[in-house]
């Protein structure tokens, strides 16, 4: 008896060690952009100040990068032909503090979520099946989003251009002067709560784009894919080849 007890603890002790957290602190400064390429879960706040912190299982978090080159922080793995077998689904939370944030970029399935706006000549970059919260309040704002991963964004802009290339979602919300938004492949841009004085907008494949034109509206569809609008557009330029659709809704 006393002998299976023994096993037990033992065995629940090497497992509290497994899964043991710890957190590191790293310093970093002098970026007004961050470039995550992993699976890690990015939590960024605007403060003014520059921090980086980071909380997970020891060895993983001893194999993360982070460098800051060009005003862009990076994050990686050093190890990338072995980082699956070391990540092994163990959860790594990063925490970041910035003046200010022009840019984020994810690659991976990680994810990044801001708490305050990017700022200036704004851009999004995602690519894989992870996901980017943000709000901005920019003079311009590129998004791309190429995989199947999510883009979720409230904006306050003169110009916006986004693309969806692949089978990933976008989220759209607030307002903007010119909006030129696309989608190929089977992606979705939901922007029905985007209000935009200017709309181009145009769909290959079977895709879908929903937005709220004021003023303007080109919309194009070439294959299965569906542009529905809203608004109070008095200009509606309307292309149409395949069986896609054009509707205002």
């Amino acid at each position: 008896m006393k002998k299976a007890l023994y096993l037990l603890f033992t065995g629940l002790l090497l497992t509290t060690m497994a899964f043991a957290q710890t957190t590191q602190s790293r310093q970093v400064a002098g970026f007004n952009s961050i470039a995550s390429a992993g699976s890690f879960n990015v939590h960024v706040k605007i403060d003014g100040t520059e921090s980086l912190k980071i909380t997970g299982d020891e060895e993983v978090i001893n194999d993360i990068e982070t460098t800051v080159s060009d005003g862009k922080l990076k994050i990686g793995s050093k190890n990338k032909n072995s980082w699956t077998k070391l990540f092994n689904n163990k959860r790594v939370d990063i925490y970041i503090t910035a003046k200010s944030l022009s840019g984020l970029s994810s690659s991976g399935s990680g994810n990044i979520k801001l708490d305050g706006n990017l700022t200036g000549n704004a851009e999004i970059w995602a690519s894989g099946s992870g996901s980017i919260t943000a709000a901005v309040n920019a003079n311009e704002l590129q998004i791309a989003l190429s995989g199947s991963g999510n883009v979720t964004s409230s904006i306050s802009t003169k110009e916006l251009t986004a693309s969806v290339s692949g089978s990933g979602g976008m989220s759209l919300s607030g307002n903007v002067t010119n909006a030129n938004i696309k989608v190929s492949g089977s992606g979705n841009l939901r922007a029905k709560d985007l209000k935009a004085d200017v709309v181009s907008a145009s769909v290959s494949g079977s895709g879908n784009i929903n937005i709220t034109a004021e003023k303007t509206i080109s919309a194009q569809t070439s294959g299965s894919g569906r542009i529905t609008y809203s608004g109070n557009a008095t200009t509606v330029d309307i292309r149409k080849s395949g069986s896609g659709k054009v509707v205002k809704g």
